[in-house]
């Protein structure tokens, strides 16, 4: 089980929830959620070891052995909104143990899927998939998306309707059409039982989408809604780890997680791509 997060996750939280204390959580339908994200820059480095044998080259293709491939020989390119750059926090911890990983941040806190920026987050997020030679991708949305949404031309819709979920159906599959047809494996996070009983039904909404999304394009569509529910199956702050120990694992807005939340997300999410969560919590 992932030990407590040091301090440098304790900061990631700390700018979180001063950002949010500041600008407050705005509700649904029309408005969006703007967070500050804390800005952490990674680069990983891989290397790799040549040898030499003292024979003929008809005896050393006969006693040289196989290519050793990288354990876990992955670009990880994490996208989304604000609870997105979460799940990249709570990565970070991990692909740390395992230097031949590479994990990009690719998040962009205040983004949506129906924001006006939708068109350019695009095509920066497909120029990422070419230039960053992605290999596994984890995506993220939601935390600003219960609102309206206008299609390409400009025509608006509130969220729910049936001009809302085409468009946005529309998207999250072009979405993930990119990553299936360079034949990147796919994670796509849904959204977690939320504080408010209203955004609690949007998310399930939301949900559904996704999910129809990842079976149609060939991705893995991890779902959080009994993660992070309490005994009675309601909203919970706190959960029990592995020890018996009450660890808060959401935010105070009622959306967000804590560093704890994200690890238990980081993990699963590890562990779909082929990563060891377990060696990495140590």
């Amino acid at each position: 089980m992932t030990r407590p997060i040091d301090h440098h996750s304790s900061y990631i939280y700390t700018a979180h929830k001063a950002a949010l204390s500041a600008g407050g959580l705005n509700k649904v339908m029309g408005k969006r959620i703007e967070l500050i994200g804390a800005v952490v820059t990674l680069v990983f480095l891989a290397c790799a070891d040549g040898w030499a044998l003292d024979q003929s080259p008809s005896q050393a293709a006969a006693k040289a052995p196989a290519a050793q491939a990288p354990v876990h020989p992955h670009t990880i390119g994490v996208y989304g909104d604000s609870l997105g750059d979460g799940v990249w926090g709570g990565l970070y911890f991990m692909v740390k143990a395992h230097p031949k990983d590479a994990l990009l941040r690719r998040t962009k806190v205040g983004t949506g899927l129906t924001t006006p920026d939708f068109p350019g987050w695009m095509q920066d997020f497909t120029a990422s998939l070419d230039s960053d030679h992605i290999t596994n991708a984890v995506i993220m949305f939601g935390a600003n998306d219960q609102q309206s949404i206008r299609d390409e031309n400009h025509k608006g819709f509130f969220f729910k309707t049936p001009g809302w979920t085409r468009v946005y159906a529309s998207r999250v599959n072009a979405v993930m059409a990119e990553t299936a047809k360079r034949h990147i494996a796919t994670v796509w996070i849904g959204l977690p039982i939320m504080r408010s009983d209203d955004l609690t039904v949007g998310a399930a909404f939301l949900n559904d989408l996704f999910a129809k999304a990842a079976t149609t394009n060939g991705a893995v569509f991890l779902a959080l809604d009994a993660t992070f529910k309490g005994s009675d199956g309601k909203y919970a702050t706190h959960l029990p780890d592995a020890s018996g120990r009450m660890r808060q694992i959401r935010a105070d807005d009622g959306v967000h997680f804590t560093p704890y939340g994200y690890q238990i997300i980081a993990t699963k999410v590890y562990a779909i791509i082929g990563g060891d969560p377990a060696r990495s919590a140590n």
